[in-house]
């Protein structure tokens, strides 16, 4: 389950809003809400590329997306 809190702090950091990803990842920005929203779940492929857009450490890409407890 993604961490949105940690998540929209790493867009943040990168200084990427959510628009910008969504473009750059090819997805649609309701997608990656979604998401977040726990509505629906990143593909491998999508985290992949989310953590190489934002420049993510292998570390900081786990604790994001396979958070075990979201609050």
């Amino acid at each position: 389950m993604t961490d949105a809190l940690k998540f929209k702090i790493a867009l943040l950091t990168a200084g990427i809003t959510v628009s910008d990803l969504a473009e750059k990842i090819g997805v649609s920005r309701t997608y990656i809400y979604n998401c977040l929203n726990h509505k629906s779940d990143f593909r491998a492929s999508e985290i992949s590329a989310i953590a190489n857009v934002l420049g993510l450490t292998a570390n900081q890409t786990t604790s994001i997306f396979f958070a075990h407890d979201v609050e």
